[in-house]
């Protein structure tokens, strides 16, 4: 089923006062373009309620609706997608979720979650709970910015991760308040986060943990922590828990509380080494406490990860001797045959294996998994210097359906999104080469990757199994 265009407004109800779907073995629903608005539920789902099945929503705005206990704008127990869309300014009551309440599967792409709120003094997640799979990723931001309230939960003001899994890649968590812990992230102990680009910035604590507070397990990468307060421990981050917890080549800077400004550690050898801390002599006095090891540090100022997913890491520093670690540029021609992994960074089902028909090993991801975006990012910018014949050539081969769609995109030094460079979908076939034309950025430092979105089921007669790349070159040769 499909819905594109028009709007459910100002309904009344129990549950999903909007739009209540519970239909297991339906295909998937879409919804286009569709206005969700100032609908009012007496239990969960203001605006929309979702029990089952698998939906996706793309262009779509959920704003202004009202749940008396959780879900002011979503409560999820689907498989849901949301693209392109926004989700704002909706009151998830006295429970929890204020933009979503989520139990199941929920993947956020390049969507915005803005100005979502609960009753402070009892409410957990301004923006999102989470007790399920949660993705967010491709510049989806959860901002906590309200004409209406001044703080938006009383836990976790932007996300409140009470179980499961989060995973998060180049997105934003910014100006969210909580009441008590966990400004822009609370982590209980049975939810793991794995986030890497994300930027957690102005957000505020009125007790502990002002970018986030974790009782659970969490690795930060490639990120930012800036400019976010506590009330009393944390400014940046506050962890009850140090093992397998990691932050690392990251920018740390501007955080405040009155107990450790940046990152505090309840337990002994929490990993933040190889950071920029705002100066070249690392971490100041006051940024840690004693169980948060530090060293080795970055020395020279990283790149603002906001634009991209990896910041630029330039130099690390030991306690006693600076060690220069300049991030590698490659130059034409740029060649590899994935013999080993080579820093290649990755999100979703992408995996380094041998693939059958070629003589070395491969990048593969899984397609059976739906409603997922994987992505596969190059370690290091290519110069592609003064050549009028650049050109990205690589071999292929998968097993992909009409409701899976693979694009390859570009960076620029001075861009701050990707740009498609090459789109297919429906694609079937065994060994391939494709070849791209690349002399519109002649001149320019570029960065490539590749990202797989699998939407809603696989339609009847059609196979959605995976896709593989093989011995990749950028160089200005034309053959």
């Amino acid at each position: 089923m499909s819905i594109t265009g028009g709007s459910f407004d100002s309904n009344q109800g129990r549950n999903g006062a909007g739009i209540f779907f519970n239909q297991a073995s339906s295909p998937t629903v879409t919804l286009n373009g569709v206005q969700i608005t100032s609908n009012s539920a007496s239990n969960h789902g203001g605006g929309v309620y979702l029990a089952s099945g698998t939906v996706v929503m793309d262009g779509v705005t959920i704003s202004n609706n009202s749940a008396a206990i959780g879900g002011g704008g979503i409560r999820n127990g689907a498989n849901l997608t949301l693209l392109n869309s926004t989700v704002a300014d909706n009151n998830g009551g006295s429970s929890s979720g204020g933009a979503i309440r989520n139990y199941a599967i929920l993947l956020l792409d390049n969507t915005i979650l803005q100005g979502n709120y609960g009753d402070f003094a009892t409410f957990l997640g301004g923006g999102i709970y989470n007790d399920g799979t949660l993705t967010m990723q491709n510049n989806s931001i959860i901002d906590g910015t309200s004409a209406v309230v001044s703080i938006n939960a009383r836990h976790g003001g932007g996300l409140y991760a009470d179980g499961g899994i989060v995973t998060i890649s180049d997105s934003q968590i910014i100006n969210n308040v909580a009441d008590k812990d966990g400004g822009g992230i609370r982590i209980r102990s049975a939810a793991t986060l794995n986030a890497t680009g994300l930027v957690l910035d102005n957000n505020v604590a009125n007790d502990d943990g002002g970018g986030l507070a974790n009782e659970g397990v969490f690795t930060f990468t490639n990120g930012t922590i800036r400019n976010n307060q506590a009330a009393d421990r944390g400014g940046g981050v506050d962890s009850a828990t140090s093992a397998s917890n990691a932050i690392n080549f990251s920018c740390i800077v501007g955080n405040s509380a009155a107990n450790t400004q940046a990152v505090y550690s309840a337990a002994s050898n929490f990993n933040a080494r190889d950071n920029w801390w705002g100066a070249a002599t690392g971490a100041a006095s006051g940024d840690v406490n004693n169980n948060v090891t530090v060293t080795p540090f970055v020395a020279t100022n990283c790149a603002d990860a906001t634009a991209m997913g990896s910041s630029a890491m330039v130099a690390a520093a030991t306690s006693s001797t600076i060690m220069t670690r300049t991030i590698e540029m490659a130059s034409l021609p740029y060649e590899t045959i994935f013999d080993e992994s080579g820093g290649w960074s990755r999100t979703g089902s992408w995996v380094r294996e041998s693939v059958g028909g070629r003589d070395s090993g491969g990048w593969v991801v899984d397609a059976t998994i739906r409603n997922t975006i994987s992505i596969l990012e190059m370690p290091m910018p290519v110069d592609l210097g003064n050549s009028p014949n650049a050109r990205v050539r690589y071999w292929q081969r998968g097993d992909l359906s009409s409701n899976d769609t693979l694009v390859l995109e570009i960076l620029t030094e001075r861009a701050t999104t990707w740009a498609i460079l090459d789109q297919q979908s429906n694609f079937s076939s065994d060994w391939t080469l494709r070849e791209i034309d690349l002399s519109a950025y002649r001149g320019q430092i570029i960065r490539l990757r590749w990202r797989l979105m699998t939407v809603g089921d696989v339609p009847v007669g059609q196979n959605s199994i995976d896709y593989a790349i093989e011995d990749l070159q950028v160089s200005s040769r034309r053959n």
